[in-house]
């Protein structure tokens, strides 16, 4: 995938994610400190954004604060914990065997992919 467009939809990827837990928590995800705008979040992958296959999986991604962020990278049980109580044993279970596909196995269209992400942030902008 081109850098560029690869930029392009970790950018969305985030804003996406941050927005989200804005309408779900009011900040943080992990710790619930209230924060009064989205930007004030940071996007946090479940997996490694090197797996390309769930990089930009909705379901991979939870909005936290500086210090939760620093934390559940530094401590892989923590966000497995964080994770299951987000989506469930079951969601990350699939995202687990997502994640060791190859992109020639699972691939990602990134025209899609942008799409997909465009209506998502639209549909949430529309409820605030």
């Amino acid at each position: 995938m081109d850098r560029k467009i690869e930029k392009k939809l970790d950018a969305l990827w985030s804003e996406y994610i941050r927005k989200r837990a804005m309408i779900e928590a009011h900040g943080c995800q992990r710790c619930k400190s209230y924060k009064q705008h989205w930007r004030e979040l940071q996007a946090h992958h479940c997996f490694s954004r090197n797996h390309r296959t769930t990089r930009f999986d909705v379901r991979a991604g939870v909005g936290l604060c500086g210090g939760c962020h620093r934390y559940v990278q530094s401590h892989d049980d923590a966000n497995m914990i964080l994770f299951r109580e987000l989506i469930g044993s079951d969601d990350l279970q699939r995202l687990y065997v997502l994640t060791n596909l190859t992109s020639r196995q699972a691939p990602v269209d990134p025209k899609m992919v942008e799409i997909y992400l465009k209506t998502l942030i639209k549909n949430l902008d529309g409820r605030t």
